[in-house]
């Protein structure tokens, strides 16, 4: 087979994309993990350097500490959430 024949077979050829691997990839549990970590060690950064990111700017434990323990708790619930999710899913689909 020469390579003018090759590349004509090739091109005879339909490519396609197999989309329930992408479905897969996209659809993914441990996503919700990912995001579940990265907000309990956002939240426990935060604790330790007594800063705290939101979307208005900072929030400073010394100047307001309710709002400061409050996003605090906003950020534990929610990668609790996200944690409680992703093993949810894994184990729903386990089953």
């Amino acid at each position: 087979m020469t390579l003018g024949a090759a590349t004509e077979a090739m091109d005879n050829r339909t490519r396609t994309l197999s989309v329930d691997w992408w479905h897969s990839q996209i659809n993914s549990p441990y996503y919700y993990l990912f995001f579940g970590l990265l907000f309990l060690a956002i939240g426990l950064a935060s604790v330790y350097s007594g800063q705290s990111p939101t979307r208005q700017g900072w929030v400073y434990r010394d100047k307001n500490p309710t709002d400061f323990w409050w996003v605090i708790g906003i950020y534990s619930v929610g990668g609790v959430c996200f944690i409680g999710y992703c093993l949810y899913k894994v184990y729903e689909l386990s089953n």
